[in-house]
Formats: C-alpha cells, structure tokens, sequence
C-alpha cells in the first residue's frame, strides 16, 4: 500500500472515528429520534482558482449524492441550540465533466446544523469530511495535463446548506448550494485541488416521523475564554515526483466562545517549520533558521458540543522564503476528548493550494 494513501485512511479514519464518537455519545443521550435516507442530484461546474487552468474545463459536472442520518432529539445542550441536527454518513459521485479529471467518489461523515426549523420547513448547514477517490490522475507520460490532482486517493470535504420543505410527515422536498473539493493535502504534487460548485435537488425519506417529546437541557460545560496550545505536523512534496518533505506547526492560542456557546473567535501565534523549502534555495543549502516561518493569525468556529469545525486566514511576519506569498488560511475539525485535550485535523492552504495538513493534538493550559 502506498504510504500516502496509508496516511490519508490514517486520517480519514481520525476524523470519522471523532465524528462517531461524538454521534455516539449523542445516540445513547437520545429519549426520541429517527433516522432517515435522502437522495440529491448535484449539477456544479469546475471552479478555475488561477490562471493557466482554462483547458480544464470542458463540460457541467454532474452528480449524485446518498446521505443516510440520525436526527438528535435528545438532552444534550447543542441539539436544542440547533434546533435538533442531524448526524450521518455521505457517499457522493461526480463527473467532473472532462476525461483528464474523470470521475471522483467522495465517503464522509457528516454534521446537519439546523439554523432555521418549524413543521412545514427548514434551513441547514452540512458540513463532513472523509476519503475520497479520483478515478483520473496525473501522469508525465499519459495525463500530463490534469495539474489538479496526481493520486486517486485524497481527502474528500463536502459543505451544502440548503431549504428543505415538508412534504408528508416523512417526506421532505430539498433543494442547496454545495461545495466538493477533492485533495491529497500536498503528499503529491501536482496537487491544485479539484472543487467543485453545485447547485442540487433532492427527496428525504423519514423511517420514523418526527417526535417532539425532548428532554430538558443541561448547561454547557464551556468555559468563557481559554488559551490553548497545538502541536502538529504531517509531510509534503513540491515537485512531481519528488521526495517527502516534513512539514509541522506549534500554535498558542486565544479564544473566546459567544454567549450562545456556539461560535468561537481565536487568535493564534504561529512557529512552522516546512521542509519543503529547501527546494527554494537551489544550489545552496538553508540556514537552519531560514525553513521557520513565524505567522499570526485570526479565526473564526462553529461549535457544537465537543467538535467544533474551525476556518480563518494568517499572515507571514518572518519567512525567509514564501513562495506562495504572505497569506495563507486553515480549515479543518477539532474534537475535545474532555475538558483538557483535543484532536486536530487541519489543512494549511494558501487559498485554495493546499500546502500541507497539521495532524496533531491540542491542550487547554488556562480558562475562565
């Protein structure tokens, strides 16, 4: 097996086993739920995020989508401030509408944060992460100009939100606005990413109808501010073909939850530490030094419960070499295991490049 593609179970399995673990603690709370099957057609397009990438785009991309969820109607605080959302599993195709790029397969878990809900319909936000499979890839010899993507195995991440109207007691007519991206995270390059706008349409089916009965809520167990400490690191590659590079980040930072608990803002010093830019200084051989790169940043979460799904953009104040500029962004997924310690599955990008992912772990040193 492929170390890359070790690595990438490695992490898909990360991010489902703590979004499981998190649905599973949810299903043993639950007085009343259902679960219930949807199915979506997607239409979308090739999004071309830098110049150079015209010959790509070729046809529409078209899709289909199976979620299979469990809708929390238990005690736990976060369902109610939600409005009750659900939790499952997504398996997706796409036709990325040109024969270089093929065909991609996308198997996640997912959350469905409900923002607006009443009987006759409903406003949600899905959001999951997994394993994904791209049937083309690139090749020096055959497929030398798919720059996209050069392993068939990477991460798939699938955003939608979407309106949904009651039908029936157990059907719901849905209709949204989605976001795919495929990527293997730099662990080979080329690897510009492939993403994918989508408009879809889509019937749900509820096996059992919706029950009101909840139970009362709990208070949260979060605290107003805390200073946190991150540790992690993975590897990448920077040229096709080319060796492993290690690549890692330590980040203290601050955050503040709302008094609604379900948003944080954070603000982070960053040390990193790319391998990677060796390759910048040719012929000569770097200081030690000059492959840390020291970076502030500022960003944004959605909470619910213990996971926490987490976005913002950072800036370079020392980097002796950044090739891909002075700005650059994380999205990824937080787990707190308890009160102390947390999991991290993040992606480093400058915009939508990615440059490598930060696996690693967290620790609460302070709170109030």
């Amino acid at each position: 097996m492929p170390k890359s593609l070790l690595i990438l179970i490695l992490l898909a399995i990360q991010f489902g086993a703590s979004t499981w673990a998190l649905a599973q603690n949810q299903l043993d709370s639950f007085q009343v739920w259902r679960n219930e099957t949807s199915i979506r057609y997607h239409r979308g397009f090739l999004f071309l995020h830098r110049q150079g990438l015209e010959h790509l785009s070729e046809d529409a991309s078209n899709g289909v989508q199976v979620d299979f969820s469990w809708q929390t109607l238990g005690k736990e605080p976060w369902h109610q401030a939600y409005n009750y959302p659900d939790v499952g599993l997504s398996l997706i195709y796409l036709d990325f509408g040109n024969p270089r790029l093929g065909n991609g397969i996308g198997l996640y878990p997912f959350y469905r944060l409900n923002f607006l809900s009443n009987p006759k319909y409903q406003w949600n936000l899905q959001m999951g992460g997994g394993l994904g499979f791209i049937t083309e890839k690139w090749t020096r010899d055959n497929n030398y100009k798919n720059v996209m993507v050069s392993s068939n195995w990477n991460v798939c991440i699938g955003i939608q939100t979407e309106f949904a109207w009651e039908v029936s007691e157990r059907f719901q007519l849905k209709t949204g606005a989605s976001f795919i991206h495929f990527s293997n995270g730099s662990t080979r390059i080329p690897n510009l990413g492939i993403n994918i706008p989508t408009v879809s349409l889509g019937v749900e089916y509820a096996f059992q109808p919706i029950n009101t009965g909840y139970k009362k809520s709990e208070p949260w167990n979060i605290p107003n501010n805390e200073l946190v400490l991150t540790l992690s690191g993975f590897f990448k590659t920077v040229e096709a073909l080319g060796e492993f590079y290690e690549a890692g980040t330590a980040r203290i930072e601050y955050g503040t939850f709302t008094k609604n608990q379900k948003n944080r803002f954070h603000g982070s010093l960053d040390i990193m530490r790319n391998g990677g830019l060796r390759r910048e200084f040719k012929d000569e051989s770097p200081k030690g030094y000059e492959l840390w790169q020291l970076g502030v940043f500022a960003g944004y979460s959605i909470v619910f419960g213990k996971g926490e799904i987490l976005m913002g953009i950072g800036s370079y104040v020392y980097a002796a070499k950044s090739p891909e500029g002075l700005i650059y962004n994380r999205a990824g997924y937080r787990y707190r295991w308890n009160d102390k310690w947390m999991a991290n599955i993040v992606l480093k990008t400058h915009f939508f490049k990615a440059d490598y992912f930060e696996f690693g772990i967290a620790r609460q040193l302070w709170k109030n």
